[in-house]
């Protein structure tokens, strides 16, 4: 799991009266959902990265710090001790639960940080159609046909950006249109998409129906918030596995 360190709202505000520095970051930045640890002197807090880069950290953390700090996070990427920890970072803004950090070495080699973007990298290449990649999941979704009627709740099986395996109480007939709504939970908004039935079948085992559902038509915020909810999939994974 990773502990993240975010900046905020405040932060920015006092970034944009001085250097600007984050409007003006020239590496890219990659969302998830990791936990990660944050030192400094001899306090130890904890936190959740929801964004990484090359050169900075956004993290989430109750933990209060003033800019130009100096702190050292740690991480786990996948809950997997990896790379080399405790890495040389430097408060740029800051906000209630939130804070920005800038790496101050110029290697990434052999660090957490490379393990993670290379990790991250790996999973938005594998969310591809006919490599589409399906985390484990076990929330529960709803199914609505196109008018919006309720044809059950059904539970997940995986869930990926291309589309889902979802246990279902009903035949769902293969080729027919449906809508796929998921959440709200507590951290993430409620999120509704078209899906189309690629198979249906029963559970060899359980004798649970199972259906393929392929996700479409979704708009930006749509696709947003859908890799949000595989990363918390993941993330969950990630927990059960080291529990």
């Amino acid at each position: 799991m990773f502990q993240w360190i975010f900046t905020g709202g405040m932060g920015r505000r006092a970034v944009k009266a001085g250097p600007g520095l984050w409007e003006r970051r020239k590496d890219y930045r990659l969302r998830c959902q990791f936990e990660a640890t944050c030192q400094t002197g001899d306090q130890s807090v904890s936190g959740h990265l929801v964004e990484i880069g090359p050169r900075g950290l956004r993290i989430a953390t109750e933990a209060s710090f003033k800019p130009g700090t100096s702190v050292r996070v740690s991480c786990r990427p996948g809950g997997m001790l990896l790379g080399r920890q405790r890495l040389p970072y430097k408060v740029t803004w800051c906000e209630p639960g939130e804070i920005g950090v800038t790496l101050e070495e110029e290697s990434l080699t052999q660090t957490w940080v490379e393990y993670a973007l290379k990790l991250l990298g790996a999973l938005r290449r594998h969310m591809q159609p006919r490599r589409a990649f399906r985390a484990p999941c076990a929330s529960s979704a709803e199914l609505r046909d196109l008018q919006g009627a309720a044809l059950g709740q059904a539970q997940l099986r995986d869930l990926g950006m291309q589309g889902a395996m979802v246990c279902t109480p009903v035949y769902l007939e293969p080729g027919a249109t449906i809508r796929f709504a998921l959440g709200p939970n507590r951290k993430l908004a409620a999120l509704e998409v078209p899906a189309s039935i690629l198979s249906s079948r029963r559970d060899p085992e359980s004798g649970d129906r199972l259906a393929h559902l392929r996700f479409f038509g979704l708009n930006q915020d749509q696709s947003e918030l859908l890799e949000r909810y595989v990363m918390q999939a993941i993330e969950l994974m990630d927990q059960e596995r080291r529990a």
